[in-house]
């Protein structure tokens, strides 16, 4: 029954980013991809800003070790889907920008 269940979860999560996948055309992920100061400032929040925030608010409420530890490991990964529905999907965001934001995030992080 758990194999069933991850084999589902598996085909709920790639359909999730081949159905996003196909919302965004080829032109608007090419020229996000040459916006370098975007990109730029992208990775400064992902993998400076963040964890940096995330040290500082650790020490600051002086968290349990293990509460810590999740709270730290919470602010590397970076944003995955999440970030896709919250950042593409509404008003004024840019699905192609959140598209390819975590597609390079998660090669980087690699």
């Amino acid at each position: 029954m758990m194999n069933l269940l991850k084999i589902i979860a598996i085909v709920i999560f790639v359909s999730l980013m081949l159905e996003t996948g196909f919302q965004v055309n080829r032109d608007r992920l090419l020229a996000i991809l040459r916006d370098y100061s975007l990109l730029g400032r992208t990775f400064l929040a992902n993998f400076i800003l963040v964890p940096l925030y995330g040290v500082l608010l650790a020490q600051l409420f002086h968290l349990d070790r293990f509460i810590a530890t999740g709270f730290l490991l919470m602010s590397i990964a970076p944003g995955g889907a999440g970030a896709l529905i919250t950042g593409g999907r509404r008003v004024g965001g840019s699905l192609g920008f959140a598209v390819s934001s975590v597609f390079l995030c998660g090669c980087f992080r690699f």
